[in-house]
């Protein structure tokens, strides 16, 4: 086979030709341009269809005394970026350039930094009824456990009537253990004759008298206010948290494991595990087993 010449060609066999006059390809259509900007300000390509060419010049270099100056890789207004030029060169206008570095400022707070709080308050703003169930995370406290706090306080633990209203079908949303009530969130940590017989134990060991309490929220509010001492009240909002985390735990040993545990040996149990997180994650690592049995607050 002979292949003669590159356009306008023939292509000739023993069989005669099969191809002639064949017609140049069309010229490709105008590739549009964009610079991209990379860290410090740097011009690090022009891109064309998804493939990008290095430049060594930076944003800097470009800023002169009567405006920007740009050293264009093609005729912008060919490649269809007036509009875009237009815009970018009406941003940098409001530009004064200066000798400090660049940084970062967050507007949700006055202090510019970013935090997740500022965001949650932010949201809170503006979104109308939005509920801002407002927990202390107590970094002595495991995340689980906190957690299961910010959870059951807006009442979406597993509890029967949580699950009922989910479609869940249950023999009966009745409390198991006291067999009075359905068992919602405030029921199982409050208001059932188990969590109130471990809570008043637990207020007798940190030598607080018998307080009404119907909710968690109160239970929360309570242990966050009492008293005058701010080491005080985050100590009892810790033990608030193991009562309300073995309290849950007891409930679903009984029913998945048939396991009962009296109140007291639960109470017990919560001293233990508040002792482990503040000898492990707390400041004071010197407490004592002795004087945390007599009184929590006298480890302060």
């Amino acid at each position: 086979m002979e292949l003669a010449g590159y356009c306008n060609a023939s292509i000739t066999t023993k069989w005669g030709t099969l191809l002639d006059s064949v017609e140049p390809p069309p010229p490709p259509e105008p590739a549009k341009f964009a610079i991209v900007v990379g860290r410090q300000d740097t011009i690090i390509g022009i891109v064309q269809k998804g493939r990008s060419t290095k430049a060594t010049c930076t944003v800097a270099e470009r800023i002169k005394a009567h405006g920007f100056e740009w050293n264009w890789a093609c005729d912008i207004h060919d490649a269809g970026l007036t509009q875009e030029l237009n815009q970018i060169t009406a941003i940098v206008r409001l530009f004064t350039p200066g000798d400090a570095s660049d940084g970062w400022k967050c507007g949700l707070d006055s202090s510019g930094i970013f935090t997740t709080c500022a965001m949650r308050v932010k949201v809170a703003n503006n979104t109308p009824g939005f509920p801002l169930n407002r927990i202390d995370w107590i970094k002595e406290a495991p995340l689980k456990v906190s957690t299961f706090i910010w959870k059951a306080k807006m009442g979406r633990i597993p509890s029967s009537l949580a699950l009922s209203q989910r479609g869940v079908n249950l023999s009966s949303i009745t409390c198991g253990h006291c067999n009075w009530g359905e068992e919602c969130a405030d029921h199982i940590l409050i208001n059932c004759s188990f969590a109130n017989d471990t809570r008043e134990w637990i207020f007798r060991w940190c030598g607080i008298g018998n307080v009404a309490i119907n909710s968690l929220g109160e239970l929360l509010k309570f242990a966050t206010t009492w008293g005058r001492c701010p080491k005080k009240r985050k100590l009892l909002t810790l033990i608030s948290y193991g009562l309300l985390w073995l309290i849950w735990k007891a409930r679903n040993d009984r029913i998945f494991k048939q396991r009962f545990i009296s109140p007291t040996l639960v109470a017990h149990n919560i001293k233990s595990l508040v002792y482990l997180w503040l000898k492990h994650k707390g400041e004071n690592k010197g407490i004592k087993w002795v004087m945390w049995s007599i009184s929590p607050f006298l480890c302060l």
